[in-house]
């Protein structure tokens, strides 16, 4: 067999692997030179690209902070125009919306109230929780359950303007657990109980001067004895509360004639009567209260030595009554507005706190002194019997 001889021999015989492929270079072809007219079009373009009719254009991830075009009437200037509608707009959207210290600083705010709460039930399970009712270890009857409140407390800011501008009365106010509740939260202006027991009205004195010695806690609290009927209106309360399930057809008749002769800053009740009794038998102008489903407002609540559960209804003034005049923020203005029979509760709470101190004091030596004096004269008589 004949071989091949010189270069191109060596290379037929090499392996196509190891063969080198010789091509020509390319020179890269110049792009030609754009002219003004191509480069605005160009621009114009890359900043509003060719989208259907009635879509919308995509939004830039990184808008160009200053687009540069030719100024129309003078050759070769330039004028600098800036996307000032984009920046303003988020700048309005972050105004609006509130900040988050707001927003944390207002949380805290409830949270401090709430623990004030837990602390005012400390002192009062402290000062006369192993009294019972009568103040003779038994029951303490008619005592609604911290728990219990709170819901109703609930239910009240979120469907009746219940805040720390609102005045409360409890009617028929026992130990005065629920005055006590509002005044530390939501923080009313003046939180006042009219009890018609003696017993229970000392009992919740004993609770009031042991509060007023705490100073962390709010104070806004008033007891009073006496009968509801003896007031006329309920004028200078916003909210009215009472767990009337034991009252007498006299006395519901009597507070349905305050209510409409209160005025338009009395607007919300709540009560444990069912709507079809104290509306169409008592004649109230009221009508029932109903959540956001459009359900009525009712909760069901606990009380202390009841094995039984009762329902809260929440009302509110029908017709409702317009006013102009703002209501006063300070109990001491609010005194002028209220029945008198109220009148010094308001004057007390707005007050400096001394002046409640001192009064509630004079009441509870009183009740100590007049106990005293009663268990040794049953003391002296037992010993004469024996």
């Amino acid at each position: 067999m004949i071989q091949p001889r010189g270069e191109r021999a060596k290379a037929m015989l090499q392996s196509p692997s190891k063969r080198r492929r010789h091509t020509p270079r390319r020179t890269p072809r110049e792009p030609p030179p754009e002219t003004p007219e191509a480069i605005r079009r160009g621009s114009e373009e890359n900043e509003a690209p060719n989208t259907p009719e009635g879509a919308v254009k995509p939004q830039e991830l990184f808008p160009k902070a200053a687009l540069i075009e030719e100024a129309p009437d003078t050759p070769g200037a330039v004028v600098e125009r800036r996307p000032t509608s984009r920046s303003s707009g988020v700048k309005a959207k972050l105004e609006v919306e509130p900040s988050a210290d707001k927003v944390d600083k207002k949380a805290l705010e409830v949270d401090k109230k709430k623990e004030k709460v837990r602390q005012s039930y400390k002192v009062l399970r402290k000062a006369t929780g192993a009294l019972g009712g009568n103040a003779d270890g038994g029951a303490i009857y008619g005592e609604i359950t911290e728990g219990s409140m709170a819901r109703i407390v609930t239910a009240l800011e979120q469907y009746c303007g219940f805040s720390s501008r609102s005045t409360f009365i409890d009617v028929g106010s026992g130990l005065g657990k629920p005055n006590v509740h509002v005044a530390q939260y939501p923080g009313v202006v003046c939180s006042y109980g009219i009890e018609l027991e003696d017993i229970r009205y000392k009992l919740a004195m004993i609770n009031l001067d042991a509060l007023l010695k705490q100073e962390s806690l709010q104070r806004s609290v008033f007891f009073s004895k006496g009968d509801i009927a003896m007031a006329e209106s309920f004028a200078g309360f916003t909210h009215v509360y009472m767990y009337d399930l034991g009252f007498p057809p006299e006395t519901r008749e009597h507070i349905s004639k305050m209510w409409s002769d209160s005025g338009p800053h009395t607007k919300y009740l709540v009560s444990y009567i069912r709507p079809s009794v104290l509306i169409e038998q008592y004649d109230m102008e009221i009508e029932e209260l109903v959540d956001e489903d459009g359900e009525p407002l009712r909760i069901p609540t606990s009380m202390h030595g009841s094995a039984e559960g009762h329902t809260a209804y929440f009302y509110k003034r029908s017709p409702p009554m317009t006013t102009d005049d703002e209501f006063p923020a300070d109990a001491s203005e609010i005194a002028s507005m209220v029945d008198p029979v109220f009148k010094q509760g308001f004057e007390l709470v707005g007050g400096p706190v001394e002046d409640l101190q001192a009064h509630t004091t004079a009441v509870v030596a009183d009740y100590l002194t007049e106990t005293r004096k009663t268990r040794s004269r049953t003391g002296r008589r037992k010993v004469r019997n024996d």
